[in-house]
Order: structure tokens, then C-alpha cells, then sequence
């Protein structure tokens, strides 16, 4: 499935900062949401932050649709609560 590409600012949250994600990934790549831990549903991603390559999750949040940025990721990408970022993702190959 081809990638989908945006740009996004991280902002913080009171676990992990996020990026919103423009569009439903269970409307756009047909592939429900599959169970991440206890009541928590979302999509396994993998693509580019800034160029840089990663796996990660998106997550529903008040209607709206989350790529969480873990700290790990948040720092090896050497990014801060409001940056702009590039972002390319697709659902991930498990």
C-alpha cells in the first residue's frame, strides 16, 4: 500500500508527544485496528520522520487520529514539542 505523506507539529501529551494524522487509517487502507494492549486499539505503522526510519502506532484520541512519537524516537530524531515535521507512513508489514 502506497505511503501516505504530511507535515505535522509534535506536541506534547501527558504520556508520549504526537503527531495528528490527517485521515482515518481503517477508512483509508481497509484494515481494521487491531488490539495494542488492554482497551487500547490502533494501527501498526512503519515509515519516516524527518527521513528518519521507524516503526510506531497510530492511536484514536478524541476523535481524531494520533501518531505517537515515543521519547526514544522523539530523541534519536533530535525533535521538540513544536516542531514541524515531515511524516510518510504505511500500514506496517508484521
Amino acid at each position: 500500500m502506497k505511503q501516505q505523506k504530511f507535515k505535522g507539529e509534535l506536541l506534547g501529551g501527558h504520556k508520549d508527544a504526537a503527531v495528528e494524522v490527517p485521515f482515518d487509517p481503517e477508512e483509508l487502507w481497509s484494515i481494521p485496528a487491531s488490539r495494542l494492549r488492554p482497551g487500547r486499539w490502533g494501527h501498526h505503522v512503519e515509515g519516516r520522520l524527518n527521513k528518519m526510519k521507524f516503526n510506531g502506532v497510530v492511536v484514536p484520541r478524541s476523535r481524531k487520529f494520533w501518531l505517537v512519537i515515543d521519547g526514544d524516537l522523539q530523541q534519536a530524531a533530535d525533535l521538540s514539542v513544536g516542531d514541524v515535521v515531515e511524516v510518510s507512513i504505511g500500514p506496517r508489514r508484521m
